[in-house]
């Protein structure tokens, strides 16, 4: 109400200096007092007392002494949760502690079995390179440096500690001449192109021998790059000569089966299908060339007319199959249409892995129409016994009889 407005509060402490206050009544007026008293308990309680302090009288300490105050009284705070967020702390490491160390305990276990699988892989796959005469090699395209397994050296009849070739231009006088060449070019189209090649090679041993060897080579790229080659090498020389004797055992096997008088035909055991004729059973059912009867059936070579059918054919064929072997008359059909008869032997065996029935066929016409012939004239005998009489049949057999030699002579 002076209208002062330049007072403001100071920062300054006097802790000797209180501040008091009380009310005073007219001797005797306890009413009042009482009343006073009520309301001075009401406003401590609800803190109105505290805000009317602070407005009228500002704090009773400010400074260091209020700063000491607050000090001591969050460490009664501070310290025991401090105390148990320690104990939580060293709770919480004793068991991180404690996982970390189970997991590293795990981790060298898993270490140990994965050093002894792979222990026990190495010793299998050298027993393996041993067994098969195959070897492993790595090229690396920047340093130009090779490495091989043991078993690539076994392969040419070295070892590693008798020979070093860790460089490609030590590796290639180990082959041929004439493969040199060949793998050079292959393993600069790996580098260049990425592509992978397999190779069949000869190669030169350390005792002199000429052998057939097989490599591959598999490019490695990272980020669009070839960095290496690796691949492996194998010992097929036993494997390519017994091709080379198969090859020549097949040309035999050819000649003897074209050249033959009889006619063969090898069927499919599981299908009935035809997968090879010789020479001679192309003429016998007057076909001009193999092609035309292969991938058919014996029905397509036989008349169709019951007891001549397919379903017939597939039934010798179960029988054969069941018994090994199997041989009975037939009536085929050439490709022009006449029929003829056949005597038909089946076999089955099982020819590069494959179960087959192997038929042999006979064309038994002229025999069919001598026991048709020597039937007719059996037959007729009967018949002129029964009504002649003992001369006349005597007479009658003489006269069967030469007919029956000249039968048997045609």
């Amino acid at each position: 109400s002076m209208g002062i407005s330049s007072i403001a509060p100071l920062d300054v402490s006097t802790p000797q200096f209180r501040q008091d206050f009380c009310f005073a009544v007219r001797k005797g007026d306890t009413q009042l007092i009482n009343r006073l008293n009520e309301g001075l308990s009401i406003v401590i309680a609800n803190k109105t007392y505290d805000e009317i302090y602070r407005d009228w009288f500002g704090p009773e300490i400010t400074g260091k002494a209020f700063i000491k105050k607050v000090v001591t009284t969050a460490l009664y705070f501070v310290i025991p949760i401090v105390f148990l967020l320690a104990f939580a702390m060293v709770f919480i490491l004793r068991k991180q502690v404690q996982r970390r160390t189970k997991q590293l305990r795990e981790e060298v276990m898993g270490h140990q079995r994965a050093v002894e699988l792979l222990s026990q892989q190495q010793k299998m796959l050298r027993k393996v390179e041993q067994v098969a005469k195959i070897g492993g090699w790595e090229y690396n395209v920047q340093s130009g440096r090779v490495e091989w397994t043991e078993g690539a050296y076994e392969v040419f009849g070295y070892s590693s500690n008798n020979l070093d070739r860790s460089n490609l231009e030590d590796d290639l006088p180990l082959f041929l001449e004439s493969s040199r060449d060949r793998i050079q070019e292959a393993l600069d189209n790996a580098v260049a192109n990425a592509e992978p090649y397999d190779l069949e090679v000869q190669i030169k041993t350390k005792q002199g021998d000429v052998r057939w060897a097989w490599t591959s080579g598999q490019p490695e790229v990272v980020e669009g790059k070839v960095i290496s080659v690796y691949g492996c090498i194998m010992d097929i020389n036993s494997s390519k000569l017994a091709e080379h004797l198969a090859a020549e055992n097949e040309l035999k096997f050819q000649e003897i089966f074209n050249s033959t008088s009889e006619s063969i035909i090898i069927l499919d055991a599981a299908t009935g299908r035809i997968v090879e004729v010789n020479d001679r059973a192309v003429e016998m059912y007057g076909f001009n060339s193999k092609a035309e009867i292969i991938n058919g059936t014996i029905g397509d070579l036989s008349t169709n007319i019951d007891p001549y059918t397919q379903s017939i054919a597939n039934e010798h064929i179960r029988r054969a199959i069941d018994e090994g072997s199997l041989t009975f008359d037939w009536l085929a059909k050439r490709k022009d249409g006449p029929t003829f008869w056949v005597e038909v032997s089946l076999k089955h065996v099982v020819l590069s892995g494959q179960a087959r029935i192997i038929s042999v066929v006979r064309d038994i016409t002229a025999r069919r129409k001598s026991e048709e012939e020597l039937q007719r004239l059996n037959n007729k005998l009967l018949a002129l016994f029964k009504a002649s009489k003992p001369l006349q049949a005597l007479q009658t057999t003489e006269y069967l009889a030469n007919e029956i030699i000249h039968v048997l002579e045609d």
